[in-house]
Parts: C-alpha cells; sequence; structure tokens
C-alpha cells in the first residue's frame, strides 16, 4: 500500500479519479484545481479507534507513546524494543515518521485543555465555599463527561453554518 494513501485513510481522506474529498468537507478537483465545500464526510475518529491495534505489524498509539517518553529521557533504541518486544528498527521508523508530528501535539494540547478546565472548575467550586467532599462526590462523572467530549468530539458545539 503506498504511504499516501494509508494516511489519507488515517485522516478520513476519500479518493475518486481526479479528486479527494477530506473529513473537514473541503472537496479538492485536480482536473480544474478548484477546491470546494461540499459537506462533512465522515466522523471525527475517537480515542477508541486510535487506540485499537489494526494489524501486529502496526504499532498501536499506546506503543508509539511508550516509544516516545523513554526515548526522550534518552533510552537506546534497543532497550526501548526489549521492553516492548519489537526491534529497535520498528523504534527508529516509528520515531522518524513521526517525530514533530503536529497531530500528536494537538492531541496532548485537547487532552491538558480539558484536563486543565476540570481542575479550575474544582477549584472554583471549593472558592465559592463548597464542600470538598461535594466537590469530589462528582468530580469523577464530570471528568469522564469532559473526556467523553473530547474522545467523540465536539460535534454538538462546533457546528459549521
Amino acid at each position: 500500500m503506498n504511504e499516501r494513501t494509508a494516511k489519507d485513510w488515517d485522516w478520513g481522506v476519500k479518493k475518486s479519479r481526479s479528486s479527494r474529498t477530506y473529513a473537514d468537507g473541503r472537496c479538492v478537483d485536480y482536473t480544474t484545481g478548484t477546491v470546494t465545500m461540499c459537506g462533512v464526510t465522515t466522523a471525527p475518529v475517537g480515542l477508541i479507534a486510535l487506540e485499537k491495534q489494526l494489524h501486529p505489524r502496526f504499532l498501536t498509539l499506546a506503543e508509539r507513546e511508550k516509544i516516545r517518553d523513554p526515548r526522550a529521557a534518552g533510552q537506546s533504541l534497543r532497550a526501548i524494543g526489549r521492553a516492548l518486544g519489537r526491534p529497535a528498527s520498528t523504534n527508529k521508523r516509528e520515531i522518524d515518521a513521526n517525530s514533530g508530528s503536529e497531530v500528536a501535539t494537538v492531541a496532548a494540547a485537547v487532552l491538558s485543555a480539558a484536563r486543565d478546565a476540570l481542575i479550575e472548575e474544582n477549584h472554583r467550586r471549593l472558592d465559592s465555599g463548597e464542600t470538598p467532599d461535594a466537590v469530589a462526590a462528582d468530580a469523577a462523572e464530570r471528568a469522564q463527561q469532559a473526556f467523553a467530549l473530547v474522545e467523540k468530539g465536539l460535534r454538538s458545539y462546533a457546528v459549521r453554518t
């Protein structure tokens, strides 16, 4: 499979003859050189889908994180490979392919922002006089709701008109 085709599939891009339809609704016709909006064609990908292993040959999101963190701490590719049960060459390809990945940066920022908003809300509630027990009682439920929004996307909040 061509690497471009795999990336298109990952991003929800549909190709037909001389055009591509992107998940955000852009339709690019390469014969005429025009870009039009044709409506969103695919649902946003959730965290569960991202974490699912497609094939034993491919790394999961969790494995990618297990490569990134020790590598940033200075561990060797061989040591990381032994810990994951994968060859060092697989780790090297992953690092080369995804160094500076904007997607990982955006995902980390969204998750951090959700966490920070939850912490800020808990502090606001405590500052307004609620007891710690009252705040703690529904903190887990609020966290589940917030991270469900992250996982499922903000479709009901961000509507294109």
